[in-house]
This record gives C-alpha cells, structure tokens and sequence, in this order.
C-alpha cells in the first residue's frame, strides 16, 4: 500500500525524494558519516531505505527533510539487519535522531530530550518507553 502523497504535509519532498538514486543516497550517508567509502550497502538495502523513508515523509505530522528521512531510514535498517549499535546511534545528529524516534514512537522529542538519550546508558526500547511514559 503505497502512502497517499495528496494528504501529507511532506508532498514536495515525496515528490523529491522520486529525485535520489543510489548514488545520491550513498553520499548523503557517507557526508554525514553513517558509512565509509568501504562499506558495502546492498541494493536491497538502499530500496528498504527508500520505501522506509517514504513511509516516514508520508506520516510525519511535522515537516521533515528528504535527507532526514533517508538518514533515519537508513539508522531503522541498520538496526534490522543488526548493522549499528547502540553507542553508533548516540553519535547520530538530533534531526536524524529525532525522525528515528518518531518513526519507532510517533513521539517527537525535543533537542533536551534527545541530549538525553545520548547521556543515557539505557538501550533505545528501554529509554523511549520511559520518555513516553513521562510525557
């Protein structure tokens, strides 16, 4: 089921991210130090990160970058396939951090809370249920 582009407060960049190759996608996650130039990153992978992030341009009820979204897919993936850890997560950007907690919670944290989490030695399941439950 393909997300209704027409109802989003993101359609521009649903429309935008149609624009990123896997060429681009590569460069935007190495620019921002999420892979190395000698890491491989499957084509699988780089459709999952599409898909993902239009899913989460499609849902978010704030507006959120093309980029954001591809990074934080990309973060969600890694975490599937069990390719990032905790402590890699916590050296993520907020914005990217922020759109991945919104993905897993549809809760948007503040740039405090999110200071937090990378302060915290709790894993992401155990500080997000805690962060909820305080809300």
């Amino acid at each position: 089921m393909s997300p209704n582009s027409d109802q989003t407060i993101n359609k521009i960049q649903l429309e935008d991210l149609q624009d990123f190759n896997n060429l681009d996608i590569r460069k935007l996650l190495t620019e921002s130090e999420l892979v190395q130039e000698a890491d491989v990153i499957s084509e699988a992978d780089y459709e999952a990160v599409k898909l993902r992030s239009e899913v989460l341009l499609s849902r978010s009820t704030e507006p959120l970058s093309v980029e954001a979204a591809l990074l934080a897919a990309y973060v969600d993936r890694m975490q599937i396939t069990e390719s990032i850890g905790l402590e890699a997560l916590k050296d993520l950007p907020n914005k990217t951090l922020r759109a991945m907690f919104y993905v897993e919670t549809k809760v948007v944290f503040t740039e405090e809370e999110l200071d937090l989490f990378k302060s915290s030695p709790l894993s992401v399941a155990d500080w997000t249920s805690q962060r909820i439950n305080l809300k």
